[in-house]
Protein backbone atom coordinates (compact mmCIF):
# COMPACT_ATOMS: atom_id res chain seq x y z
CA UNK A 1 0.00 0.00 0.00
CA UNK A 2 1.45 3.25 -1.28
CA UNK A 3 1.58 6.83 1.28
CA UNK A 4 -1.01 7.92 -0.21
CA UNK A 5 -4.10 5.17 0.37
CA UNK A 6 -2.44 4.39 3.99
CA UNK A 7 -2.98 8.39 4.75
CA UNK A 8 -6.47 7.93 3.03
CA UNK A 9 -7.26 4.73 5.00
CA UNK A 10 -6.28 6.81 8.40
CA UNK A 11 -8.55 9.52 7.31
CA UNK A 12 -11.51 7.30 6.79
CA UNK A 13 -11.07 5.49 10.03
CA UNK A 14 -10.77 8.78 11.90
CA UNK A 15 -13.90 9.74 10.25
CA UNK A 16 -15.83 6.28 11.39
CA UNK A 17 -14.53 6.41 15.13
CA UNK A 18 -15.50 9.71 15.38
CA UNK A 19 -19.14 9.55 14.30
CA UNK A 20 -19.14 6.00 15.59
CA UNK A 21 -18.85 8.33 19.43
CA UNK A 22 -20.92 10.77 18.21
CA UNK A 23 -23.94 8.45 17.23
CA UNK A 24 -26.49 9.04 20.09
CA UNK A 25 -25.20 6.54 22.20
CA UNK A 26 -25.74 7.10 25.76
CA UNK A 27 -23.10 9.05 27.54
CA UNK A 28 -22.65 10.19 31.11
CA UNK A 29 -22.03 13.17 32.78
CA UNK A 30 -20.36 13.16 36.11
CA UNK A 31 -20.86 16.29 38.00
CA UNK A 32 -18.03 17.09 40.32
CA UNK A 33 -19.31 19.26 43.30
CA UNK A 34 -17.71 22.90 44.12
CA UNK A 35 -17.70 24.26 47.83
CA UNK A 36 -19.05 27.94 47.72
CA UNK A 37 -16.34 30.12 48.04
CA UNK A 38 -17.11 33.42 49.63
CA UNK A 39 -17.25 36.26 47.23
CA UNK A 40 -13.94 37.61 48.78
CA UNK A 41 -11.60 35.28 50.15
CA UNK A 42 -10.96 36.48 53.54
CA UNK A 43 -6.78 35.63 53.25
CA UNK A 44 -6.33 37.51 50.33
CA UNK A 45 -7.97 40.61 51.23
CA UNK A 46 -5.75 40.19 54.90
CA UNK A 47 -2.93 40.37 53.11
CA UNK A 48 -3.79 43.45 51.06
CA UNK A 49 -4.13 45.34 54.34
CA UNK A 50 -8.07 45.32 53.60
CA UNK A 51 -10.54 45.20 56.90
CA UNK A 52 -12.86 42.36 56.32
CA UNK A 53 -14.28 42.23 59.78
CA UNK A 54 -17.28 44.24 60.24
CA UNK A 55 -16.92 46.55 63.65
CA UNK A 56 -20.28 46.59 63.99
CA UNK A 57 -23.12 44.60 62.27
CA UNK A 58 -26.61 46.27 62.27
CA UNK A 59 -29.92 44.30 61.86
CA UNK A 60 -33.31 46.07 62.02
CA UNK A 61 -33.66 46.26 65.67
CA UNK A 62 -30.35 49.06 65.37
CA UNK A 63 -32.97 51.27 63.49
CA UNK A 64 -32.77 55.28 65.35
CA UNK A 65 -29.36 54.26 66.88
CA UNK A 66 -26.34 55.82 66.64
CA UNK A 67 -22.63 54.05 65.37
CA UNK A 68 -19.53 55.40 66.11
CA UNK A 69 -16.57 53.72 63.41
CA UNK A 70 -13.36 55.09 63.11
CA UNK A 71 -11.61 55.67 59.98
CA UNK A 72 -10.69 52.11 58.08
CA UNK A 73 -13.23 50.54 60.57
CA UNK A 74 -15.69 48.01 58.51
CA UNK A 75 -19.75 48.58 59.11
CA UNK A 76 -22.44 45.87 57.95
CA UNK A 77 -26.39 46.09 57.86
CA UNK A 78 -28.03 43.54 57.28
CA UNK A 79 -31.83 43.84 56.83
CA UNK A 80 -33.79 40.80 56.92
CA UNK A 81 -36.14 39.76 54.05
CA UNK A 82 -39.74 40.21 55.35
CA UNK A 83 -39.40 43.51 53.15
CA UNK A 84 -37.94 44.27 49.67
CA UNK A 85 -35.19 46.86 51.16
CA UNK A 86 -33.42 49.63 48.94
CA UNK A 87 -29.92 50.19 48.50
CA UNK A 88 -29.30 52.75 51.63
CA UNK A 89 -28.18 56.10 50.99
CA UNK A 90 -24.92 57.44 52.70
CA UNK A 91 -22.23 60.15 52.59
CA UNK A 92 -20.12 58.46 50.17
CA UNK A 93 -17.13 61.28 51.73
CA UNK A 94 -17.50 59.09 54.51
CA UNK A 95 -18.79 55.86 53.86
CA UNK A 96 -17.11 53.68 50.96
CA UNK A 97 -19.29 50.91 49.42
CA UNK A 98 -17.28 47.16 50.45
CA UNK A 99 -17.61 44.33 48.45
CA UNK A 100 -19.42 41.54 50.99
CA UNK A 101 -16.77 39.76 52.46
CA UNK A 102 -18.89 36.61 53.04
CA UNK A 103 -21.67 34.68 51.64
CA UNK A 104 -24.95 36.44 53.18
CA UNK A 105 -27.88 34.12 54.56
CA UNK A 106 -30.93 33.69 52.25
CA UNK A 107 -33.72 36.23 52.59
CA UNK A 108 -31.46 39.16 54.02
CA UNK A 109 -30.48 41.90 52.57
CA UNK A 110 -26.80 42.66 53.63
CA UNK A 111 -24.68 45.80 52.49
CA UNK A 112 -21.00 46.44 53.97
CA UNK A 113 -19.45 50.12 54.07
CA UNK A 114 -15.93 51.06 55.21
CA UNK A 115 -14.77 54.55 57.16
CA UNK A 116 -13.01 55.93 54.79
CA UNK A 117 -13.15 59.79 56.30
CA UNK A 118 -13.75 61.36 59.56
CA UNK A 119 -17.50 62.88 60.02
CA UNK A 120 -21.29 62.06 60.83
CA UNK A 121 -23.64 60.60 58.01
CA UNK A 122 -27.02 59.21 58.14
CA UNK A 123 -27.62 55.64 56.58
CA UNK A 124 -30.94 55.17 54.94
CA UNK A 125 -32.94 52.72 53.53
CA UNK A 126 -36.66 51.94 53.14
CA UNK A 127 -38.18 48.94 53.66
CA UNK A 128 -41.69 48.15 51.07
CA UNK A 129 -43.70 44.94 52.22
CA UNK A 130 -43.55 41.89 49.88
CA UNK A 131 -46.22 41.22 47.37
CA UNK A 132 -48.96 39.00 48.19
CA UNK A 133 -50.35 37.43 45.45
CA UNK A 134 -53.70 36.39 45.88
CA UNK A 135 -54.67 38.03 49.13
CA UNK A 136 -54.44 41.24 50.90
CA UNK A 137 -51.45 43.80 49.82
CA UNK A 138 -49.19 45.73 52.82
CA UNK A 139 -49.19 49.50 51.43
CA UNK A 140 -46.42 50.12 54.46
CA UNK A 141 -42.81 51.45 53.60
CA UNK A 142 -40.78 51.41 56.83
CA UNK A 143 -37.90 53.75 57.08
CA UNK A 144 -34.67 52.34 58.17
CA UNK A 145 -32.10 55.71 59.39
CA UNK A 146 -29.14 55.08 61.49
CA UNK A 147 -26.31 57.59 62.29
CA UNK A 148 -22.75 56.88 61.67
CA UNK A 149 -19.87 58.83 63.20
CA UNK A 150 -16.74 58.11 61.93
CA UNK A 151 -13.43 59.49 64.31
CA UNK A 152 -10.10 59.75 62.73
Amino acid sequence: MDKVHKTLLLVLLALALGTTACSGAPSVAVETPVADLPTVLPAATAALGVETTPAHVLTNKDSGQTVALKVGQVLSVQLDGQRTWSPPVVDTAVLQAQPLSAATPVGTYRWDYKAIAAGTTTLTTEGACLSNAGGPNCLSIVVYNVTVNVTP
